[in-house]
């Protein structure tokens, strides 16, 4: 949630953050204004995100195998 974002960033734990959605994808948050709050969030700290990113897109692409999803074969 929203205030376990704030939590987070005020006890100085919040080393990263991404949002995922149908139409975006997997996109880096850098900045989040949440009323009068204004958290800014450095990137590419720990490598967690990007390696999330680059396996579901290898699973999304057929680049690599797995169980999620099935392989459509265009004619």
């Amino acid at each position: 949630t929203v205030s376990d974002l704030v939590e987070a960033y005020n006890r100085g734990s919040l080393v990263d953050a991404f949002v995922v959605g149908t139409a975006c994808f997997m996109q880096p948050v850098g900045h989040v204004q949440y009323g009068d709050i204004e958290i800014a969030i450095s990137q590419g700290k720990v490598p967690h995100a990007s390696m999330l990113r680059k396996w579901m897109r290898d699973i999304m692409f057929g680049d690599e195998e797995n169980t999620w999803a099935d392989e459509v074969t265009e004619e």
